[in-house]
């Protein structure tokens, strides 16, 4: 076990596949550890989806995404595994990624640590509920809006050849 932890601290890149479910405790070990989650999904929604405070965490910036189906096989895996490395090799790549280790060990303390954090998963959670709530308001107000308009308005939808029935 403190192997396995040292080998992730001294990582720049933990590889973060799919396990039981899609957010696994290996993208919560990868930020624990202070490396940058390399998260491979089979398909491109499942990238963002299911991650966890999507509104609170930028997740763009602190993990590397890849969609295994749009890799051929093992040999595109490696292929694109090396070509990451040889990007972080670079010294522009290097200070990129290792900006993302600390804006992901930042993010785990902040939202993600709940023996450590409490409150900021707390918090996370709110903020979440706060931002649903905000887009449900969107929606709804679209909706009236939609609703109040005169119905010759609403068949129209932008034809302005004629009014189409």
């Amino acid at each position: 076990m403190q192997h396995t932890a040292r080998a992730m601290r001294d990582s720049l890149f933990c590889v973060v596949p799919a396990g039981d479910t899609l957010t696994s405790r290996r993208l919560f070990d990868a930020l624990a550890a202070g490396c940058v989650p390399l998260i491979l999904r089979p398909s491109a929604w499942q990238l963002t989806q299911h991650l966890p405070f999507p509104h609170t965490i930028r997740w763009e910036s602190i993990a590397v995404f890849m969609v295994a189906s749009r890799l051929s096989g093992v040999e595109g895996l490696t292929a694109a595994l090396l070509a990451l490395w040889r990007e972080a090799s670079s010294s522009a790549g290097r200070a990129t990624f290792e900006r993302m280790r600390q804006l992901g060990s930042a993010a785990f303390a902040q939202s993600l640590a709940i023996e450590r954090n409490s409150s900021g998963v707390a918090n996370g959670i709110l903020s979440e509920l706060r931002a649903r709530g905000a887009r449900r308001a969107r929606r709804a107000r679209a909706i009236r809006f939609e609703a109040s308009r005169p119905l010759w308005h609403r068949r129209c939808r932008g034809n302005f050849s004629g009014w189409a029935p």
